[in-house]
């Protein structure tokens, strides 16, 4: 074909459009989505309800694994508050009685390290959290 016929040809088509349609359809959660789930049904009686059942169990076993970290997090954080009083404790006493004990020097060093150590955490920790604040609020 030469460039004229092939101009011509061009020239007597009529203009055409194509319209596509693109349908995405997205599904997440636990179970198939109903159709699928409808489907499962027709190629076996009572496979729906077995699927659905299968995803509540997993989903109250995966509640009461949560449930039992929570409580463990709970208790670890109570046992370690009241091991962190009986250790400050044993040691003020300890230091009040090298005080009296006539090693003045070491008892008084002892109560000063208790306390500095807690000043310290103290203070670490409240940067921690206005630095933990700062993060969030730039999110």
């Amino acid at each position: 074909m030469n460039p004229k016929t092939q101009k011509a040809n061009l020239q007597r088509r009529p203009d055409t459009h194509k319209r596509s349609t693109i349908i995405q359809e997205q599904f997440s959660g636990p179970i198939p989505h109903p159709r699928l789930l409808s489907g499962y049904e027709t190629i076996h009686k009572g496979l729906a309800d077995r699927i659905v059942s299968m995803a509540e169990r997993q989903s109250l076993h995966r509640q009461t694994m949560e449930k039992t970290v929570v409580e463990s997090n709970i208790f670890n954080e109570k046992l370690g508050i009241v091991l962190a009083f009986m250790t400050t404790l044993s040691f003020v006493g300890g230091g009040i009685f090298l005080i009296y004990s006539n090693k003045e020097i070491i008892g008084f060093a002892t109560l000063i390290g208790v306390f500095a150590f807690y000043a310290y955490n103290f203070i670490r920790h409240k940067k921690e959290d206005k630095n933990d604040r700062k993060t969030e609020s730039s999110k």
